[in-house]
């Protein structure tokens, strides 16, 4: 998979997040993907966002949506002043916002004519940009998280409304991603362990098998990229705090060095000596 990974505890903490970006709070990260899904709203003329290999120009009342692992990188225009707000949506978040009649998945269904970006008319684009500062509302000295909470309930109920199609849906349906939120969760909690799939049939009680095929069908990669990911992400941060190669792939989980080495090349496309100098020299 191409791009840099940025896992969720590495962006923001719980599970959601919404943020205003202009040229002087950019993300700067370059192509990357992450473990969660994001909604970017389009609220002056920005640019252009690369997805999947496709590039779409962007403008006033365009609204995006990235689900987990599709890699994607947002490009300014240069010199322009631009606004934009961007959510993250650990996938828990959405399935609990789910209800019997509303599927909260199909937004990001790629059978949907309005993904993965979609251009909301300004009449409508108001208001959303309404409930947006309405999220950003400081007056709540108690209970913010809650106040936060109830806007995007009602930001995601909007968006189901105004995308919902009745042609037939590609969509995961919110077992399957529960299965997948639920890996993610047991990974992240024993990533530094002799993790392996066994130990997630026992802990979901799937099969291997299952376990395996949902995950590739619904995050395009396999379970046991996503571990290598996770641990050579890990290692990276353990380099950069002045650790020996040798203690970072320890402590990141890898079982023994020739095989770190040979993972940390693969998904870095540098050794992790080459790192660690660059990040000295940086």
């Amino acid at each position: 998979m191409n791009g840099v990974f940025l896992p969720h505890r590495d962006v923001y903490k719980g599970d959601f997040s919404g943020i205003a970006r202009n040229p002087s709070c950019e993300f700067d990260a370059a192509y990357h993907f992450h473990d969660f899904y994001e909604i970017q709203f389009y609220l002056t003329d920005a640019g252009s966002l690369m997805l999947n290999d496709t590039l779409y120009s962007l403008k006033t009342g365009d609204i995006a949506l990235i689900r987990m692992f599709e890699p994607h990188h947002f490009i300014p225009h240069s010199g322009i002043l631009h606004k934009r707000f961007a959510i993250c949506l650990d996938p828990s978040f959405l399935l609990a916002a789910c209800s019997e009649s509303a599927n909260l998945l199909w937004l990001f269904d790629d059978a949907s004519p309005n993904y993965p970006l979609f251009h909301c008319p300004l009449e409508k684009f108001e208001r959303y940009c309404r409930l947006l500062q309405n999220y950003d509302d400081d007056s709540f000295h108690y209970g913010q998280d809650i106040h936060q909470r109830a806007v995007l309930y009602e930001l995601l109920a909007n968006l189901f409304n105004d995308l919902h199609y009745s042609g037939k849906t590609s969509a995961p349906n919110k077992e399957t991603v529960f299965v997948i939120s639920r890996l993610l969760r047991y990974i992240n909690e024993h990533l530094t362990d002799d993790l392996t799939i066994e130990d997630l049939t026992r802990e979901t009680n799937f099969s291997a098998s299952y376990l395996c095929r949902i995950f590739k069908r619904c995050t395009g990669t396999t379970l046991i990229q996503y571990i290598r990911l996770k641990r050579v992400y890990l290692a990276k941060q353990l380099l950069s705090d002045g650790l020996s190669a040798n203690n970072a792939c320890i402590q990141a989980g890898f079982n023994n060095y020739s095989y770190f080495f040979k993972t940390f090349r693969q998904i870095t496309g540098i050794s992790p000596a080459e790192f660690q100098k660059d990040q000295n020299h940086g």
